[in-house]
């Protein structure tokens, strides 16, 4: 029987064998890899310092005028509060001339409003009465048709606006013949 020292000498010899073939193997396709590209047409050198220096002079000018304009805009915004109150000053005249006269025009308007309003108001009060009469002509009119007493032409009849007329009215009156 082989002892342990024997089988972990074989167990090596075999690991050692399969490590080399693998070597072997590996440098062989390494060869043939490296042939196969040295027939290849070579890649052209390509010098990228120029193409590096201008993309940093490029950023450097953005730099420059980033800093100009920062500079002109401060520059404009510490004068625009003396523009602005003196905007605001000429507004303030120009608000204070316009008041007066928004304030006569409205005044003139609200008197206008008014009389529009007393003459629709008088219209109206004319309208209602001229109703009223012609309600009080139709009722005497069909009161008249109703006990065949006093039929007159014209509405409003006097003798049937008298306060005896609404009580008979009221209490139903049988015609007289």
């Amino acid at each position: 029987m082989p002892s342990i020292t024997e089988h972990y000498s074989s167990a090596a010899r075999q690991a050692g064998s399969a490590v080399e073939k693998t070597a072997d193997l590996w440098a062989r396709g390494m060869r043939e890899f490296l042939d196969r590209t040295s027939t290849l047409p070579r890649l052209p050198q390509v010098d990228l310092v120029p193409a590096v220096e201008r993309y940093f002079d490029v950023v450097q000018r953005a730099v420059e005028l980033n800093r100009e304009l920062t500079i002109r805009f401060v520059q404009a915004a510490g004068a625009l509060p003396t523009a602005v109150r003196e905007r605001a000053e000429s507004a303030g005249d120009v608000i204070r001339e316009r008041t007066a006269t928004v304030e006569q025009v409205s005044r003139e308007q609200a008197a206008n409003a008014a009389k529009a309003a007393r003459e629709q108001a008088a219209f109206c009060a004319l309208l209602s009465k001229q109703a009223s009469v012609a309600a009080r002509k139709q009722s005497c009119w069909a009161w008249a048709r109703r006990t065949r007493v006093h039929t007159c032409s014209y509405a409003p009849c006097s003798v049937h606006w008298l306060p005896e007329l609404e009580l008979l009215l009221k209490t139903k009156h049988s015609p007289r013949s």
